[in-house]
């Protein structure tokens, strides 16, 4: 959210000045409205695809774009899947504290209740979820002890009638496979269409969680508030409610 209010503020600042080179000649006009864009792409995932999708990319910022390796970092797509090996890279490279427990492939929480994993307790059970309408996408994320009624959480959530989502639709909006299910294939939803809920007590006492590094043959524990921090950055909507 912090980065999102900088780059809002820049991006206007930005604006301001081109405009004033309407009015003054001498201030140039191009450079001040390439950077204004620049960072309402960075600080707002759905601005950048609009951009990216239109005209108005080819039309006006493609050449500088290709010239500019800063540029083509922020707005060229990164069609690369964020895997297992990937996801280690993000979260090393942004020096969060995590441990990792490499384990057999386990397709269910009872299986994984057979491995010596470090932090038992903060395993994470993931539910991947749509409503009647195959519009609206849910990932559920609770302790993996604890069981979820879809017509308890539809009620209290305000949703319409929920079921669960396809092995067709999972793997086309998160590159995921059954029994990789987590919270970091969000960072395969290129159009922030999965709102993330996540249980409450995960950001309680320790506040550790483990989830699937996008692959179910390891857990990643790391800070709840992290993992947050992680998935509203990529620009999903962020729920954290009460799950019984």
């Amino acid at each position: 959210m912090v980065k999102r209010i900088i780059c809002l503020i820049l991006a206007i600042i930005f604006y301001l000045l081109a405009i004033i080179g309407l009015a003054i000649p001498v201030v140039p006009q191009v450079p001040f409205f390439v950077a204004g864009t620049v960072f309402l792409a960075v600080g707002f995932k759905t601005v950048k695809n609009i951009i990216l999708k239109n005209g108005f990319y080819n039309k006006h910022l493609k050449s500088t774009v290709d010239k500019n390796k800063i540029l083509s970092k922020v707005f060229k797509e990164e069609n690369q899947i964020m895997d297992k090996q990937k996801i280690y890279d993000y979260i090393e490279n942004r020096n969060i504290w995590h441990e990792i427990t490499e384990h057999e492939a386990v397709f269910s929480m009872r299986e994984l209740n057979k491995i010596d994993v470090k932090y038992p307790e903060y395993d994470a059970k993931n539910l991947f979820v749509r409503d009647d309408k195959k519009k609206n996408y849910y990932l559920i994320t609770v302790r993996g002890n604890k069981r979820v009624d879809l017509k308890k959480f539809k009620k209290d959530n305000n949703l319409r009638n929920l079921s669960f989502a396809s092995e067709e639709e999972l793997l086309e909006l998160m590159n995921l496979r059954p029994g990789s299910v987590s919270p970091f294939g969000l960072l395969n939803d290129k159009e922030d269409k999965v709102k993330f809920y996540l249980d409450k007590t995960f950001t309680e006492g320790e506040c550790i969680i483990g989830v699937h590094p996008n692959d179910n043959t390891a857990t990643v524990w790391l800070k709840t508030e992290d993992l947050v921090s992680i998935i509203e950055e990529n620009g999903n909507e962020v729920n954290i409610v009460e799950l019984s």
